[in-house]
């Protein structure tokens, strides 16, 4: 972005602190000496603070709730004006990347893309919290290619609500809870042992029962006393048949003993009744309807995979590894194997289609927003915006409360004033030591008339020469928000 010659102020630089001394008198920090102090040269790269909180996929599409707000820190005195922040639906073409269309949703937490059946047309289902209703959530639907809203319906109660995986189900809570069909609201129809399961009463000492692996299952705990081991079993939403948690193989990871392969981390159900399993040494069990073996798959380390299942072919991704591949069902056989670095710095990745996985990055920096990951290659990735900013500062004792800081800034490549005071009134500033909570400050870039162009913040500590900082452009409605670390 380039910026007509502003003027770069920050008029306050404050303690935001929980404490008020300690013994001998407040903390020190000497000024300029303290490496903390803004004083010198400093320089570094923000990157965008946008993140995906949540994705689906539907007929060639991938659906982003993307949420973006720079992480300007507390800071007392500061301007009433509230930080920024946006949270947009995207629509990618799932080939290219290319960006279809953009809207803004407020108040969303989710989205799933529910297909075309029974001559009800395909809709894009968010889940959103519903202002000055009582903290009550509401059910919208869009149309998948427009993402015009077409209809919106309060739920009821005041439950926190949660999709299912695949969209067909919200659930009303945790645990032992009836799921509602996303289509009518009414009670999904369950097999008749999740009923059953269901209409057991729950003992806390002997019995819990609840929603697990992407609520396609019914888990349930139980044992006969409360001196008895617990057993864990699942039984799967699609078919009604159980299936023993414990692993049915003998590990083959030697830092993982057999006896502890008591929870799959992940389960899907397969086409004839069956259950695909997967195991933290790094294996997937294919089991039949009638809960016995049929195949296991080792996928090499000691690490379990997230799964996916399309007719005859099982998708797996371990992040851990950065693997993704698939494997036929029928015999287990793996088809294909890949490994991709951008699946390593991913949240728990969404498994969008057959062989494709979407990347999400886990934390601010320099890898890709999101990457869709093919089993075969990389189809595309979003790339990170950047702002470098580079300040040259000299530091002057004030007094014990306040010192000032006055130099340049360049903002990339535009040269800009740059002015701060810094400000504390439970630490003692002293001229030519170590706090135990981050000194905060606020800042502004304005153009020569006044107008304000970005707000910044960020805070440091006593003796560590890094500044922890936000910007948000303020112009912008989107890629607005970055956030880095500026170093001597």
């Amino acid at each position: 972005m380039k910026l007509r010659p502003v003027r770069l102020a920050l008029p306050l630089l404050s303690c935001a602190l929980l404490i008020t001394g300690c013994r001998g008198g407040p903390p020190v920090i000497n000024v300029p000496s303290d490496p903390a102090v803004l004083h010198g040269t400093w320089q570094g790269e923000l990157t965008s603070a946008s993140e995906v909180s949540d994705a689906t996929f539907g007929n060639g599409v991938v659906y982003l709730l993307q949420r973006e707000a720079a992480p300007l820190a507390p800071f007392p005195g500061a301007s009433s004006t509230p930080p920024k922040s946006s949270l947009g639906l995207l629509a990618l073409d799932a080939a290219t990347g290319t960006e279809l269309r953009r809207v803004t949703v407020e108040r969303a937490i989710a989205v799933r893309f529910r297909p075309e059946e029974d001559g009800a047309p395909a809709r894009l289902l968010v889940l959103r919290y519903v202002p000055d209703s009582g903290a009550r959530m509401a059910l919208a639907e869009l149309d998948p290619i427009t993402l015009a809203e077409q209809k919106q319906t309060l739920l009821p109660g005041t439950e926190t609500y949660h999709f299912s995986a695949d969209g067909r189900w919200l659930l009303p809570g945790w645990g032992a809870v009836t799921p509602l069909d996303t289509r009518t609201l009414a009670p999904a129809a369950l097999p008749e042992p999740l009923q059953a399961e269901l209409r057991l009463p729950q003992d806390p000492r002997t019995r819990s029962v609840g929603w697990a692996y992407g609520d396609r299952f019914l888990r349930v705990i139980s044992r006969s006393s409360g001196a008895q081991p617990w057993t864990f079993r699942s039984l799967s939403a699609e078919s009604g048949n159980a299936f023993d948690a414990q692993a049915q193989h003998a590990s083959v990871c030697s830092q993982i003993s057999t006896s502890q392969l008591t929870n799959p981390a992940d389960m899907v159900s397969l086409e004839g009744g069956g259950a695909a399993l997967a195991y933290e040494d790094g294996t997937v069990e294919l089991r039949g309807e009638d809960d016995r073996l049929r195949q296991v798959v080792n996928l090499g380390g000691c690490s379990p995979a997230v799964l996916r299942v399309d007719g005859d072919v099982l998708t797996f991704a371990d992040p851990q590894r950065g693997e993704l591949g698939t494997v036929r069902v029928s015999d287990g056989e793996v088809l294909a194997r890949r490994t991709t670095a951008t699946l390593g710095t991913s949240r728990p990745p969404f498994l969008l289609a057959e062989g494709t996985v979407l990347v999400t990055r886990s934390m601010p920096g320099t890898a890709p927003l999101v990457a869709l990951e093919g089993v075969s290659a990389q189809a595309w990735t979003l790339a990170t915006r950047t702002h470098a900013l580079r300040l040259e500062t000299r530091a002057t004792w004030q007094s014990k409360t306040t010192y000032t800081s006055v130099g340049t800034a360049v903002l990339d490549g535009e040269r800009l004033n740059f002015v701060a005071t810094a400000y504390s009134d439970r630490y003692e500033l002293k001229p030519q030591s170590a706090p135990p909570l981050p000194v905060t400050w606020r800042g502004e870039l304005r153009r020569e008339d006044g107008e304000v162009v970005a707000r910044l913040g960020g805070h440091h500590w006593s003796g560590t020469p890094a500044q922890s900082v936000g910007l948000e452009v303020q112009e912008l409605d989107r890629d607005f928000a970055f956030q880095g670390t500026l170093k001597r």
